[in-house]
């Protein structure tokens, strides 16, 4: 009995460590129309840029965890040719993505 309560905790506690996908879409939909400059305040520099027929595309993404899991996320913004966010998406698994949406979100 005192094992299966031990797991339940885990796993409540685990479950409340990862972002939902509305959390996520809700921390990068405060900075639409904003200049990209209020998101490397949050996040720092981009990991990486593109260029694409909609416009420049500008990516924040993680690396493997400390604990050496595989998991990985990527935040896509994609901006006006004036440097305004337009809009963005997420890409990879939502316990990953957890740091980059506190950072939007002003916790860390």
């Amino acid at each position: 009995m005192r094992s299966r309560f031990l797991l339940l905790a885990a796993l409540a506690a685990s479950a409340s460590a990862c972002a939902s996908p509305d959390e996520l879409q809700a921390g990068v939909e405060r900075y639409r129309n904003e200049p990209v400059n209020e998101l490397v305040a949050r996040l720092g520099a981009a990991s990486g840029t593109s260029s694409t027929s909609d416009g420049p595309v500008w990516v924040w993404s993680t690396g493997e965890s400390l604990t050496g899991s595989s998991l990985s996320c990527a935040l896509r913004v994609r901006l006006t040719d004036d440097q305004r966010v337009a809009g963005a998406d997420w890409m990879g698994n939502y316990g990953a993505c957890r740091n980059l949406s506190q950072r939007l979100q002003g916790q860390r």
